[in-house]
């Protein structure tokens, strides 16, 4: 096998598993912590950025219909991992099956960069000028 398309294979496995640690967590009282990942995170995000009762309430909701939005799309690059480690693991490379679950996984991953930049943009909208000041800061220190 060449090795960038090993190297292809080994990327789409890391990347499903970072997302899928990523988005698994719950809200507390409601299905569990997951990982704690997304809980501390908004949890951290509404104290940093000091937000009242109803932006709080706000900011939950949205973390939680962004997860369940996102949630299939994890499952469903998780499910093609088995898939990509067999073809990586083969006797004969198929280079049209490989070809068949990147565009599987390019497409789930489409599907949760647009539900995490409209979760972002549903955050932005109930912060006023300060927060919003303080949340531009925040997201500034976490660009690479």
């Amino acid at each position: 096998m060449k090795t960038s398309t090993r190297n292809v294979l080994i990327f789409f496995t890391i990347a499903a598993s970072v997302i899928a640690a990523s988005q698994v967590a719950a809200r507390p009282g409601g299905k569990g912590h997951g990982m704690g990942g997304e809980l501390f995170r908004t949890e951290m995000l509404a104290a940093k950025l000091s937000l009242n009762e109803s932006q709080r309430d706000q900011l939950y909701e949205i973390a939680d219909s962004a997860r369940e939005t996102i949630r299939p799309h994890v499952r469903e690059m998780m499910l093609h991992r088995e898939d990509m480690l067999a073809l990586a693991q083969a006797d004969s490379f198929d280079e049209a099956a490989v070809r068949r679950l990147a565009t599987a996984q390019s497409a789930a991953m489409v599907e949760m960069m647009v539900a995490k930049l409209r979760k972002k943009h549903q955050i932005w909208q109930i912060l006023d000028d300060r927060q919003r000041q303080e949340f531009e800061a925040l997201m500034a220190r976490h660009r690479p």
